[in-house]
């Protein structure tokens, strides 16, 4: 698993938790994250960051042609291998 991969996993632990906790279960209740993301009626993490990437692209190939942001996402999204351009493939 590369970097990213293992800082999205990190952060979804660390959501998960932080949700149990608000939950006030006891440690030895188990639940599926599933089961505490329907609770709280809330997407999985790493598809709301990837909504909010999403976005963020399109709200940056709004801007006026001359907008250092919108090169540099054109610039990162003609470049194959990169993860933004994976994304907006998708």
């Amino acid at each position: 698993m590369n970097e990213a991969g293992d800082a999205s996993v990190t952060l979804e632990g660390a959501h998960f938790r932080m949700l149990r906790n608000m939950m006030n279960l006891a440690d030895d209740t188990h639940l599926s994250k599933r089961q505490v993301l329907k609770a709280f009626d809330l997407p999985a993490l790493t598809d709301y960051i990837t909504q909010k990437r999403i976005r963020w692209v399109g709200h940056a190939l709004r801007r006026n042609d001359t907008d250092r942001s919108k090169h540099a996402v054109l610039a990162t999204l003609g470049i194959a291998s990169s993860p933004w351009t994976k994304l907006v493939q998708k």
